[in-house]
């Protein structure tokens, strides 16, 4: 019998997972032309695991915060305090 995996950790990583894949598609497409990774830092490091490489490249910076309670306005001051986004 192997090592118990915590559910939600597992359901988290998945998730992970699925947002690197759109993120490779949108980097392939040409979508966009730079990333900005924000997520708490388990997350954070799935997600940086996960990545294409044509994702990849274009990541210009990263955050390991965990942002998700912030309200949009709260979102965009922390954000633009970071230089996140222009």
């Amino acid at each position: 019998m192997g090592p118990r995996t915590d559910p939600r950790r597992h359901l988290e990583s998945e998730f992970m997972r699925t947002v690197a894949s759109f993120l490779e598609e949108g980097a392939l497409s040409k979508s966009c032309d730079r990333l900005v990774l924000v997520a708490a830092p388990k997350a954070l490091g799935d997600l940086r695991s996960a990545l294409g490489p044509h994702a990849a490249a274009l990541v210009t910076q990263e955050l390991d915060k965990d942002l998700v309670h912030l309200s949009q306005r709260d979102l965009e001051k922390h954000l633009l305090a970071a230089d996140a986004i222009l």
